[in-house]
């Protein structure tokens, strides 16, 4: 069973593809979508971005082996993060919106592809928290 992510055009731009549904759990590998035929908007090239194993309680468990990993191939490689529950899932987004902001706030006028609706997405994310400088 899979599931893709569409963009406003259509054009996929994730994929879930699942590979064991249990009682408790759900095993599957996320892909991010490189290129799609232009005509039928179906994936081209894809790249392996994580397998993951979904508990019933939001805890999961990510293997994030590289842009260069190929889950066909490839060995098991030493790169496992355990988020535990909704919280700390949004803690993780919560951690991206905060590194982005700040890059992009370092880089300034060099910055590129930091879109308002990006700008907005960190802004709900880091409501409730203040960024700090310490020198």
């Amino acid at each position: 069973m899979k599931y893709e992510l569409l963009d406003k055009s259509g054009c996929p731009i994730y994929i879930i593809d699942i590979y064991a549904i249990d009682k408790s759990y759900v095993d599957f590998k996320v892909w991010e979508i490189d290129s799609w035929d232009s005509e039928t908007n179906e994936p081209y090239e894809k790249e392996f971005v994580a397998g993951v194993h979904w508990k019933f309680d939001n805890c999961t468990h990510w293997r994030f082996y590289g842009m260069d990993y190929n889950p066909e191939t490839d060995e098991e490689k030493d790169s496992y993060y355990h988020i535990c529950g909704s919280f700390f899932m949004t803690r993780w987004m919560i951690m991206f919106a905060f590194v982005r902001k700040v890059m992009n706030e370092i880089l300034g006028d060099i910055t590129q592809d930091y879109h308002d609706s990006d700008k907005e997405l960190d802004k709900m994310l880091l409501k409730d928290y203040t960024i700090r400088k310490v020198e």
